[in-house]
């Protein structure tokens, strides 16, 4: 019985997993993890650009449905 409990928990987060993939709308809230322990300066050089790329993203996007609303 425990073994088949832990089964079906593995399967339901691998349904969950695939339905995230398969749609891109929501692959944005998904959360990744590195492999490796980074130090928090490696951690910082590697996320700060992404984040500002985001963010941009997001506020190009802000401002085109502004413009758009005009």
């Amino acid at each position: 019985p425990e073994l088949l409990v832990k089964y079906a928990i593995v399967m339901a987060q691998t349904h969950d997993l695939s339905r995230i993939l398969a749609s891109p709308s929501t692959l944005a809230s998904t959360a990744l993890h590195p492999r490796v322990p980074l130090s928090d300066a490696s951690l910082d050089s590697s996320l700060i650009p992404l984040l500002r790329n985001q963010q941009t993203t997001d506020v190009l996007r802000a401002e085109s449905a502004s413009v758009k609303r005009l």
